[in-house]
């Protein structure tokens, strides 16, 4: 497979649900990613408060701490994997815990 190829895949499978990709990860022999990095392309709230952040890879993540945290449109951030199967985003100077909902 070529490695573009391989790139796209792991940045697809990036923060779904382990039930989910378990048998792509298992069919195509490729490494699941422990971080990303992208550029928050836009930023919304949902009905409850939190942040929905749609990233520049199309990738859409919400908040689930209740952290108060202003982040900007075309910021840079990484999100992470942490313990127990959560996320964390960070800038260079925030943090919040996410989940990936699209």
């Amino acid at each position: 497979m070529p490695e573009a190829e391989r790139a796209a895949i792991q940045l697809d499978l990036f923060g779904k649900n382990k039930g989910e990709i378990r048998d792509i990860l298992a069919a195509t022999g490729i490494e699941e990613l422990d971080q990303i990095e992208a550029t928050i392309a836009r930023i919304d709230k949902n009905a409850s408060g939190k942040v929905v952040i749609t990233l520049d890879n199309g990738q859409v993540w919400l908040q689930t701490d209740s952290r108060r945290v202003r982040l900007s449109k075309e910021e840079k951030i990484t999100i992470h994997r942490a313990g127990f199967g959560s996320y964390m985003l960070r800038t260079e100077e925030k943090v919040m815990r996410v989940k990936r909902i699209s």
